[in-house]
């Protein structure tokens, strides 16, 4: 007869207790998931205690409906638990929340994120949509080949918030000091 281990905890209680909570629920994950969603789960924690760039204040455009709720944004990685030691973060995400205050539904919500030099000058840039459209950065979308009005969209409905995010890559930008999204677009 084989002996299996049992799955090991994330991380000890005794060098962080606010892990002693992350433990996976047995009717989620299998023993064999758990050590997969463990290095982004410890990555996750790392990351909450590392300074971030800051958000720019330059107020956002104004657009009919659509708001900002909440932003926030913070370096952060996806390491194997070997890799915990060099604090290396390799990814800067941005995240937040809109809201539909308008009194009709929208579809859909572009957004731009700007990474900020000295005097808010502009070093790199992107753009994406809400959660729920997120579909529309689809290759075939921008490729031309599926056309926008055909993706399956769950529009917002007045009142409804939706979440954002954007990733990027510490290897594709330069140093910055701060960072801003703004909404380029309400359909």
């Amino acid at each position: 007869m084989v002996r299996r281990r049992p799955p090991r905890p994330f991380a000890s209680s005794a060098v962080n207790p606010f892990l002693r909570h992350l433990r996976p629920s047995p009717h989620l994950c299998s023993a064999g998931s758990v050590s997969s969603i463990a290095p982004l789960l410890a990555a996750a924690a790392l990351a909450l205690t590392m300074p971030s760039p800051s958000v720019s204040t330059t107020p956002p455009a104004d657009h009919p409906g659509a708001r900002i709720v909440s932003q926030s944004a913070r370096w952060t990685g996806l390491l194997t638990m070997d890799d915990l030691q060099d604090e290396s973060e390799t990814m800067f995400l941005i995240s937040g929340e809109i809201e539909n205050g308008g009194p009709t539904p929208i579809a859909w919500v572009k957004l731009g994120y700007e990474l900020l030099g000295e005097d808010d000058a502009v070093l790199a840039s992107e753009y994406g949509y809400n959660f729920r459209a997120e579909a529309l950065r689809g290759a075939a979308v921008e490729a031309g080949e599926v056309a926008s009005a055909d993706v399956p969209i769950r529009a917002l409905a007045p009142g409804e918030k939706d979440m954002f995010r954007m990733v990027f890559f510490r290897s594709d930008v330069p140093r910055f000091e701060r960072w801003r999204v703004r909404i380029l677009e309400v359909h």
